[in-house]
This record gives structure tokens, sequence and C-alpha cells, in this order.
């Protein structure tokens, strides 16, 4: 071997080890436990905090709500019964977290019954707004929330339980809560939606086109619709605790 190759095998030896030396550089990943439950969804708040929501899918279930601050994690429990994911969080700039999920609203299933949730609130408190509209509703929901609380949801009333209706669209932007049918005609439940808002008030939805097997975007303009299903609004403290 000549000189000018072992020197280059020693100069390289070196860079290697020295490499090896030196402190790792880059972000790195930190897992914690939360708790017991299934199909998270995630939002962060104006401080970078997350929000996390989850739920267990049982006949005596529950939506939960966890949160990170200065000593660790904190869980709530914000509704009990027999529920159905995924679920939804957003959380506005004071800090209040609004979770969508489906409500089988009986023990046992009941196409009849069946009916979307928003609950709103932070630490103890949290305000149930039930969306009673006819058919099985609220499937697959996604919500999006504006700073000063105006909501819209989005979620599928399925044909598996004999509705035609399809995508709907709830809202509290124009008073008390009501449901729009969005006219896309019947479609399944378990492909999912996306709903998101612009600054001007133009509502988009993303959802799977059973009839066409292909995705499919509405779009709204601002402004309030000609018919549109009026909801009901209910309050309650819930009990906070964390999951077992």
């Amino acid at each position: 071997m000549s000189q000018q190759i072992r020197s280059g095998v020693a100069v390289a030896a070196l860079i290697a080890a020295a490499a090896l030396a030196l402190p790792a550089s880059g972000a790195e990943w930190t897992l914690e436990k939360i708790g017991r439950g299934i199909k998270p969804a995630l939002a962060l708040d104006a401080g970078g905090a997350p929000h996390v929501a989850f739920l267990t899918e049982l006949m005596e279930g529950a939506v939960f709500h966890a949160t990170l601050g200065a000593g660790g994690w904190r869980t709530a429990t914000v509704a009990t019964g027999y529920f159905y994911g995924p679920v939804d969080i957003d959380v506005t700039a004071d800090g209040r977290s609004y979770i969508t999920y489906h409500d089988h609203e009986a023990k046992s299933f009941r196409p009849e019954l069946g009916a979307g949730v928003v609950v709103i609130g932070q630490g103890e408190t949290w305000d149930a707004v039930r969306i009673e509209d006819p058919g099985h509703d609220q499937w697959d929901a996604d919500i999006a929330v504006a700073d000063d609380g105006t909501w819209h949801l989005a979620g599928i009333d399925p044909q598996q339980f004999g509705s035609r209706d399809g995508l709907e669209y709830a809202t509290n932007a124009f008073g008390a809560p009501r449901v729009e049918q969005v006219g896309s005609g019947p479609l399944p439940y378990e492909f999912g939606v996306s709903i998101e808002v612009a600054p001007g008030g133009a509502v988009g939805i993303s959802y799977f086109d059973a009839a066409e097997a292909d995705l499919g975007y509405a779009e709204r303009a601002p402004g309030e619709a000609a018919t549109a299903r009026g909801l009901t609004r209910t309050s309650a403290r819930l009990p906070t605790s964390a999951p077992a």
C-alpha cells in the first residue's frame, strides 16, 4: 500500500471516529402514554400544547379529552355512552376544545336513532350540542371551528341504514344550530370526510362519492341557506376523570 493510500485511510478513520464521538444532531422523538382508548384526534392550542380527543367503542363507552401541561397529562371524561369513532377536535384561541363524535343513542343499534354531538369546553365543564336530525347522522364527522366559537361540521347519514341523504353539514354560524343536506345522494360510512372554512366564510368538504367510486368536493358560498332544519341544544356539567 502506498504512503498516499495509507494516509488517506488514516484520515478517513480519524473522520469516522470524530463523527462517532460528536453528540447526535437533529431532533429526537419522545413518547408518552396518555390513557386507554382508540381513534385519537389531535389539535394544538395557541401556546402549542397538544389536545387529544379519543374514545372507547363499547356499550358503556366514553369520549375523553387529554391535554399536556406542566404537571403532565390531564385527562377528562367528557361524555359516556355507546359511541362510534372517529372523533375530531379543534381548539380556539381562548383554549376551548370542540370535540365531535357519533352517539348511537341506545344500548343496541337502532337505525332510526343516532346523532352527531359537539362537546365544547375546558376543564370540568362541557356543553353538549346534539344534532337531532332525522336518520342515523354524522358518522365519520369532521369539525372546523373559528376563534369566535362558530363551528362547522361535516358527516355522513349512511346509506347502509336506509338513508338517501348522504353528506350533511351542520353549523351554528347563523344563530341556533342547524343542519343542511349537501346534495351528494346516498353515501356509505367508513370512507371519511374533511371540512375546512375559508376566512371569508366559504365552506369546503371533501368526501367519497360512492356513485362514481371516486373522491368528491362540495363547496358552499358564504351566507345563510334558504332551507335548513333546526337542532336542539343541551348543556351539562360532566365529571372529570381519567380512563381506567
